[in-house]
């Protein structure tokens, strides 16, 4: 058993599909799928239940990935203290919301604070709204680049600065609307619901974000005719788009998530829907000098975008 097959299987456990993350790790799918097999060897149950061109978790599979996670985060943070042990570093640790390209403000205060701090080491990591709820407060991350919705708060004394403000788009397969348009009216959306479920993210853990609640948040000023919406939660956002483009439903999002830049999806601007906001969020009260300046730069960026 090594860590490295903890990880393939954590992440399987998540998507669910073996070609999404065999990519994202870079190998091959055989490749994947022989290291899952040989830890379910190991462990001498099945983790995973196969079916024709669908995979589950197994009864065991499930109390495997949920007692694995936690550990395996903790030994990951182990893994890195000890060999940045005897090295003092210069560490800014940034997290970006998965689906979300970042934000222009953020990307471009990074690149001035680089100039300013050539020794300075910047991580960025991608991870779920559910993982970077808690973040700033248990110190994963100094920063958080996401989304906030309505009545949204961070744990523990967090500021937010705004650098974008978004339509809603809908997004859906190409192959389902080859001609979309690049707005179409609430009354043009409301004739896709009626196709279509609505395809929308589990965005908190354990309930602590009502979804419904979100949902009916964005679509206040929509004049829908219908409240009737048939609704698909989805484990991880990021697994959005591979449904929405397998034409298993429709989906909503901002401009700057990653369905901009897929070529099998289109997305259209809902006219009259509300809009996204997305920036980043950080602690109020800092002794971090390098966390201030970067924070000092993000503000000034977010000033040029809004009166430039």
């Amino acid at each position: 058993m090594t860590i490295q097959q903890l990880g393939y299987f954590l992440k399987l456990a998540e998507e669910l599909n073996y070609t999404v993350v065999a990519n994202q790790f870079f190998i091959t799918q055989p490749t994947l799928s022989r290291q899952i097999a040989n830890l379910e060897q190991e462990l001498k149950v099945s983790l995973f239940i196969r079916g024709h061109n669908s995979v589950k978790l197994s009864k065991e599979g499930n109390l495997f990935y949920k007692k694995l996670k936690p550990i395996f985060l903790e030994l990951m943070k182990l893994i890195q203290n000890t060999q940045d042990a005897g090295e003092k570093k210069e560490v800014l640790m940034i997290g970006v919301q998965e689906e979300q390209l970042m934000s222009n403000g953020l990307t471009l205060a990074i690149n001035r604070i680089r100039n300013l701090y050539p020794d300075l080491t910047i991580n960025i990591h991608r991870c779920t709204m559910a993982e970077l709820a808690g973040a700033l407060e248990n110190g994963t991350y100094d920063i958080i680049n996401m989304l906030k919705f309505p009545n949204m708060s961070m744990a523990g004394p967090a500021d937010f600065i705004e650098l974008e403000v978004e339509p809603m788009y809908m997004a859906v397969a190409r192959r389902l609307a080859p001609e979309l348009p690049p707005q179409i009216s609430s009354e043009e959306f409301q004739v896709f619901l009626e196709q279509y479920p609505l395809i929308m993210p589990s965005i908190m853990p354990d309930g602590s974000y009502d979804e419904t609640e979100v949902i009916n948040s964005l679509f206040t000023n929509s004049r829908l005719v219908s409240r009737k919406i048939r609704m698909i939660q989805s484990g991880t956002p990021i697994s959005i788009p591979i449904q929405v483009t397998s034409c298993l439903g429709i989906s909503v999002c901002n401009k700057s998530n990653v369905f901009s830049v897929d070529p099998e999806a289109r997305i259209a601007e809902i006219i009259g829907a509300e809009k996204f906001r997305k920036g980043v969020f950080y602690k109020k009260e800092m002794d971090n000098l390098y966390l201030n300046q970067l924070v000092h730069l993000i503000r000034e960026e977010a000033e040029k975008q809004k009166y430039g």
